[in-house]
């Protein structure tokens, strides 16, 4: 034990080969030492040297940073914090091999990017340009619609949605090979339609051609009978129902060759 110090010499010694504990550090020498190759404190830092040296091949702080150099650091080959972004240099970064966050984008430039090979952000939409894109591979939100273009695109190989018509083109068409829904119609076309191969809905009627239709081929509804055509017809081959009977004609009927029920 010296005379001046209450350590033993083992400590308060000098020696470069033994701990010391200096006169003004509560630290023995071998942490505040400044030696590069032992760890220090320095005298303005709460962090060892190892921490807080600038050595490029260990890692630092800097003085105004609270995150380490390999996150701090602006090389290429490190992810890096910036100074005003929260975000390391890997999604910060602009480029163009690796997604970015710009400065007024809250999303990664792999989605913010206007590269046509990855989808991006617009300015004004709120989705990525694989669905806001107007190319014609891809299906592309329009600036009104909210539905893709591969609905709303008037594209003919395409579905696509009128801008006054909530269905898609494959039921709105007036394609004779699609049905189609008519502006005025709930129906589609093969149900509205006038074509003689396909029955259809009459304007006023709720019958479908192939009911309402008279085509002697094919029983129809008269517009004042709840009966269909093969029942209220007056044909001779077919039981009918008059029109103030409630017997049909094959039991109405006057003829010789039919029992007939005669009123009295």
């Amino acid at each position: 034990m010296s005379g001046t110090s209450p350590l033993p010499s083992d400590i308060a010694s000098t020696s470069p080969s033994t701990p010391a504990m200096s006169a003004t550090s509560p630290l023995p020498s071998d942490i505040a030492s400044t030696s590069a190759s032992t760890p220090a404190m320095s005298a303005t830092s709460p962090l060892p040297s190892d921490i807080a040296f600038t050595s490029a091949s260990t890692l630092a702080m800097s003085a105004t940073s609270t995150v380490p150099s390999d996150i701090a650091s602006t090389s290429p080959s490190t992810p890096a914090m910036s100074a005003t972004s929260p975000l390391p240099s890997d999604i910060a970064s602009t480029s163009p091999s690796t997604p970015a966050m710009s400065a007024t984008n809250p999303l990664p430039s792999d989605i913010a990017s206007t590269s046509p090979s990855t989808p991006a952000m617009s300015a004004t939409s709120t989705l990525p340009s694989d669905t806001a894109f107007t190319s014609a591979s891809t299906p592309a939100m329009s600036a009104t619609s909210p539905l893709p273009s591969d609905i709303a695109s008037t594209s003919a190989s395409t579905l696509t949605m009128s801008a006054t018509s909530p269905l898609p083109s494959d039921i709105a068409s007036t394609s004779p090979s699609t049905p189609a829904m008519s502006a005025t119609s709930p129906l589609p076309s093969d149900i509205a339609s006038t074509s003689a191969s396909t029955p259809v809905m009459s304007a006023t009627s709720p019958l479908p051609s192939d009911i309402a239709s008279t085509s002697a081929s094919t029983p129809a509804m008269s517009a004042t009978s709840p009966l269909p055509s093969d029942i209220a017809s007056t044909s001779p081959s077919t039981p009918a129902m008059s029109a103030t009977s409630p017997l049909p004609s094959d039991i109405a009927s006057t003829s010789a060759s039919t029992p007939a029920n005669v009123s009295h």
